[in-house]
């Protein structure tokens, strides 16, 4: 059996650790190269790369939920969506949840269940979910909605179940016939309809689908209703400022929105209240003395600040603004990444 040397032994040694050094300085410095391509977004550039790339991609077939809140311009909104549909190649699916003399917006278990389930693994992407509905968790979704001032919504509501309006003619609503004024109907407090507890509606559509949202004054609901904005909606517009609403929505998700802006702007008004008449002072001072009014526009406040402060931020002359972070000074187990 031949026999190495001491010398000739060394050599050999030496030489294997040298292959090794180079396969590891490779891989480091392969891997080095691949987390530097995901970080190395450019400063004067929107086209970022690797992992922000990989995001992009993902909005490719995105998945709305629109859990639209009763008066608040929701039709005028949604017809915009079906004139999309060629355009877009997207699917709009309306959910309806009616229930006669219960509240539709409350679902049962088995429904939400189901309801889930077809949003998530139907597969028909991208696509716009709607229906008068409380907000209950879907995993990866864009839940967005609309809101109104509260005591205008509440108005709109008493005149369109006695007048009807302009999208469904001469369909008679359930208390055609009644021509009782707001105004008299809150100094003779002879209608729920024009009711305080009757405004108690946008907080829990957002709060969700526990009993406690729907308790009248419920310092718990307003609450859990900002929570929820702030956990999961992407986006929550008001009526009074609709198109910057859908300007922020196409410019952000283009797959399913783009060309929304410009239908919004030629688009004449849908659903609108066929009668109403002039409110009197003392009947929002009525009103407004109570702890229901207080809440209702505190969640009003609360989303009109938030969304201005969104749009103001996001939207520069019509387009998204311009990228405004980058990543530096990135190290890792290899020493230094991105200088």
């Amino acid at each position: 059996m031949a026999r190495f040397s001491p010398v000739t032994g060394l050599i050999v040694f030496l030489v294997v650790l040298v292959f090794l050094l180079i396969i590891d300085l490779h891989s480091k410095s392969s891997t080095a190269k691949s987390l530097k391509d995901r970080f190395s977004f450019s400063e004067t550039s929107n086209n970022p790369s690797s992992l922000a790339k990989e995001f992009i991609n993902s909005l490719d077939n995105p998945i709305i939920v629109y859990n639209r809140v009763p008066k608040t311009a929701s039709t005028a909104f949604t017809h915009l969506l079906y004139d999309l549909t060629q355009e877009n190649s997207i699917y709009v699916i309306h959910v309806n949840t009616t229930v006669p003399k219960q509240n539709a917006a409350i679902m049962s278990l088995q429904d939400k269940m189901l309801l889930r389930q077809n949003i998530t693994t139907w597969g028909l992407t991208p696509a716009f979910y709607h229906g008068h509905f409380a907000f209950f968790d879907v995993p990866n979704v864009f839940w967005i909605n609309l809101i109104r001032n509260p005591f205008d919504r509440l108005v709109s509501n008493y005149y369109f179940l006695r007048y009807g309006d302009n999208f469904r003619k001469g369909l008679l609503r359930s208390k055609n016939g009644d021509t009782t004024t707001f105004n008299e109907c809150v100094e003779k407090e002879s209608s729920k309809d024009c009711s305080i507890q009757k405004m108690w509606v946008q907080i829990p559509y957002f709060c969700g689908q526990v009993a406690a949202c729907w308790e009248p004054g419920s310092q718990w609901a307003l609450d859990r209703a900002k929570q929820n904005v702030l956990e999961h909606y992407f986006l929550v517009g008001t009526t009074e400022n609709l198109s910057q609403f859908v300007e922020v929505l196409e410019n952000e998700i283009p797959a399913i929105f783009k060309g929304s802006y410009e239908k919004f702007l030629r688009q004449d008004p849908i659903r609108k209240t066929n009668h109403k008449d002039e409110i009197t002072e003392e009947t929002k001072a009525k009103l407004s003395n109570t702890r229901i009014w207080r809440m209702e526009f505190d969640f009003y406040n609360f989303i009109v600040k938030n969304f201005n402060l969104i749009y103001t931020r996001s939207i520069t002359d019509g387009k998204l603004t311009k990228k405004n972070f980058f990543y530096e000074k990135i190290y890792g187990p290899s020493g230094k990444i991105v200088k």
